[in-house]
């Protein structure tokens, strides 16, 4: 029983040796890492461990992958642990998103002692994100009536950024959707927000803002865009005045409003379009009483479509004669449109001559720019000149000239401004001196007085120079056609005037027939036969038989044969031509028969004989044609004289 005491007392105190000795070298945890931590970029990280009893290897983790062993850490260029043997702190110096994650304090085991582990510590580094962009940029161009996106993306912030939208101090909250996603490779989030809208056209200049920050940044970051919304043009036509009367000046504005603004114009008069208005913004008429309930037309046209806005000019007709509007030294009235004109004061005293005196009554009001010059032309390398007249009542104070949004300003070398008056137009010369390309296109013209100011736009295209080329053989070829012409006309009157009368024939004949020889005819067988009508001449183109022979008397007879050779045939061109002809030839046959119809030569019985075949006539016998009293007159007359004519003969008759 002792025995069994002292054994159990002695176990005990084994027991409680082996105990004390455990308790001595147990490891444990002194300080552990806090459970979270925040951070910024760039700050500085702490994580804590020290530990008691350590007998184990002792190493820090990120993530459950160990870091090291040494206190260095080598690898690690921002990371090291600090403290004494007890001590184990982790050091995080230039904190980074690379360094999010879960840090773990480990100590590892030995024969007799457990490894230990930390809590876990999830470390959050903050970063503020990079300036909010809209991508559509600082000006957002939009068409009306169609469905428009805009985005805003906010990036490169941890966490991730909050947008808003803000139209005229107001958050929009209809049509927003954000996505919000981590980039690509890194630990940095993007937010787009995506703004949806249907456009019209009150939104014209509108701001929207994108508002985009997180809750690293005390404020939040805006950036903005300005709207335009194109649309077609939408047009309305104001008259100045509105009352018109019979012969007033009324200027028609076209008040477009359109976006983009470059627009081409065109004016209708009564349906006929006014090519001379074409690009004008106004309109200038001289009203009559032909245009009352006409329809005056302004389209105008961008790159986005067309409109157009119509008005109907109701006339009121004035007088067209003088009448008395009153009585007295004194005249009153009510200046309007209506009684401005000419007034004629007629004064008389009885015994003496009337006298009267006139005076012009005009409306004051804003110059009017005068139309006719809208668009003007000029020739590249030649002087420009740009003409802009105005009609102004009271007095014009001055023009100003506008090219391409740019002020002319007199005085420049580059150009002259010169202003001239007749009476109360007024007019103004833009001069350049020498014209390049890049002086053509739209001139803004503006003058004004006390009352008001009136602009137009002058379009100034380029005139191509006639080819020198061209004018010189122009001038040459109409010079040509007028001499051939000249010539012409000489040639056929001098024709007509030396052309014989024909009608009067039998008696040209036999007056030249008892002047040129003593030889006689049968004047009773000419004048008594019937006269020889002009369509028998004309298709006999003989009217000798190359058979016949004559007798000398008047009746035909053998013994003298008579040819017609029409190699003898000749015609002639002028008077001096047949002149020369007659030198050569021995006998001259008559030209006012070789006019009609070609006559043969004339040969003496002792002469050589000839013998010619007529075509459609007989060699030989007699054709009864031939043998009527009448040929036998007129052959007896031109061959009763056989001496030759002298020139001066064949002159006065020719």
């Amino acid at each position: 029983m002792l025995n069994i005491m002292v054994a159990i007392l002695g176990l005990s105190i084994f027991v409680q040796t082996i105990y004390g000795q455990t308790l001595k070298d147990t490891q444990k945890f002194l300080h552990e890492p806090k459970e979270l931590q925040e951070v910024m970029e760039g700050e500085t990280i702490k994580l804590e461990c020290s530990v008691e009893n350590k007998s184990g290897v002792l190493q820090w983790t990120k993530d459950d992958f160990g870091l090291g062993t040494d206190r260095e850490l080598a690898g690690f260029d921002r990371y090291r642990m600090t403290g004494n043997n007890q001590t184990w702190d982790l050091i995080i110096v230039n904190a980074t998103l690379e360094d999010i994650g879960r840090y773990q304090c480990q100590v590892g085991a030995t024969e007799t002692v457990a490894p230990i582990r930390s809590k876990y510590a999830e470390i959050s580094v903050l970063a503020a994100p990079e300036a909010p962009v809209i991508t559509a940029g600082s000006k957002l161009v939009l068409r009306e009536g169609k469905t428009s996106m805009v985005q805003c993306i906010s990036k490169g912030g941890r966490p991730a950024s909050t947008i808003r939208w803000i139209q005229n101090g107001q958050h929009v909250e209809e049509g927003v959707e954000t996505k919000v996603e981590e980039m690509q490779g890194s630990r940095r989030m993007a937010t787009v927000s995506t703004l949806t809208f249907v456009v019209n056209k009150t939104m014209q200049g509108l701001v929207l803002e994108c508002e985009a920050g997180n809750t690293v940044e005390s404020e939040t970051r805006v950036v903005k865009t300005s709207l335009e919304v194109q649309f077609q043009p939408q047009v309305q036509l104001k008259l100045e005045p509105a009352q018109i009367y019979e012969g007033d000046k009324v200027r028609v504005l076209c008040d477009v409003e359109a976006v983009p603004v470059q627009l081409e114009y065109r004016w209708e008069v009564g349906g006929q379009e006014i090519s001379e208005a074409r690009g004008a913004s106004e309109l200038i008429i001289e009203t009559d009483r032909e245009l009352h309930g006409k329809t005056v037309s302004c389209i105008a046209r961008n790159s986005l479509g067309q409109g157009s806005a119509q008005l109907v000019l109701d006339v009121k007709c004035k007088l067209s004669k003088a009448w008395e509007v009153g009585r007295g030294e004194y005249l009153s009235l009510v200046l309007s449109n209506l009684t401005s004109g000419r007034y004629t004061c007629h004064a008389e005293v009885e015994g003496f001559p009337a006298v009267t005196a006139s005076a012009q009554v005009q409306v004051r009001g804003p110059p009017i720019i005068l139309s006719g010059r809208e668009v003007q032309h000029a020739t590249l390398g030649q002087p420009l000149h740009v003409i802009c007249e105005a009609e102004s009542v009271p007095e014009a104070e001055g023009f100003s000239w506008s090219f391409r949004g740019r002020e002319l300003r007199p005085g420049s070398s580059l150009y002259s401004i010169l202003e001239t008056r007749l009476g109360s137009v007024v007019r103004s010369t833009l001069v350049v001196e020498v014209a390049e390309a890049k002086h053509l296109g739209e001139y803004v013209c503006s003058v004004r007085n006390q009352l008001g100011s009136s602009s137009a736009i002058i379009l100034l295209n380029q005139l191509e120079a006639f080819p020198l080329l061209v004018v010189v053989a122009g001038a040459i070829g109409g010079l040509l056609l007028t001499v051939v012409v000249i010539v012409v006309l000489l040639a056929c009157r001098r024709a007509v005037s030396s052309k014989p009368d024909l009608s009067d024939w039998p008696r040209i004949q036999q007056d030249r027939l008892s002047t040129s020889t003593n030889t006689t005819s049968n004047q009773e067988d000419l004048d008594g036969s019937d006269s020889i009508p002009e369509i028998y001449l004309k298709s006999q183109p003989d009217i000798l038989n190359s058979n016949l022979v004559y007798g000398g008397s008047g009746n035909y007879a053998a013994g003298k044969v008579y040819s017609n050779n029409y190699s003898n045939y000749r015609s002639y061109s002028s008077e001096n031509n047949l002149l020369d002809n007659n030198k050569f030839v021995p006998n001259y046959s008559s030209p006012y028969l070789q006019s009609v119809s070609p006559v043969s030569d004339v040969l003496h019985t002792h002469s050589p004989v000839h013998h010619a075949h007529l075509p459609g006539h007989a060699h030989s016998g007699w054709d009864p044609v031939y043998n009527s009293g009448r040929f036998n007159a007129v052959a007896h007359s031109l061959h009763s004289t056989e001496v030759d004519l002298n020139e001066s003969s064949v002159g006065t008759h020719v």
